[in-house]
C-alpha cells in the first residue's frame, strides 16, 4: 500500500437526532488532490485504519479540506470546522452506510419487520 500523506487531520463524533453519534474526520492531504484522487485517498485511509483500529474507532465519514480552521494560538478550532454532507455517499462509511444499492432499498423493509 502507498504511503499516505497527511498534513492534518480532525476527528470529532457528532451527534444525530434519533441516532447514535458518527464519527467525521477532516483530512488535510499533502498535496491538492483532484476529485479522483480525493476519493482514493479516503478509500486508502479507511481500509488502512480498519487494519489498525477497533471499528467503532475508524470514522464514518470523511471532509477532505485545503487547510483546518486554526485558533490564533494554532490549535484546530473545531468549532469551526464545516459541517460534514451526509448527502454525498461516496465518504460516508460504516455500519450506517449501505453497502450498495441493493441494501439501501432492502434496509427500509427490514427496519419496519424488525
Amino acid at each position: 500500500m502507498a504511503r499516505l500523506e497527511l498534513r492534518a487531520a480532525a476527528v470529532k463524533a457528532l451527534p444525530r437526532e434519533g441516532k447514535r453519534p458518527i464519527l467525521v474526520a477532516w483530512v488535510v492531504p499533502e498535496s491538492a488532490p483532484t476529485n479522483q484522487a480525493e476519493d482514493t485517498l479516503v478509500d486508502a485511509l479507511s481500509t488502512a485504519l480498519s487494519g489498525q483500529l477497533p471499528a467503532f474507532m475508524v470514522p464514518a465519514h470523511y471532509v477532505v479540506l485545503p487547510a483546518l480552521p486554526q485558533l490564533p494560538n494554532g490549535k484546530v478550532d473545531r468549532g469551526a470546522l464545516p459541517a460534514p454532507t451526509f448527502d454525498n455517499a461516496p465518504y460516508a462509511r460504516g455500519p450506517d452506510a449501505p453497502d450498495s444499492p441493493t441494501m439501501a432499498l432492502l434496509r427500509p423493509l427490514w427496519t419496519r419487520l424488525l
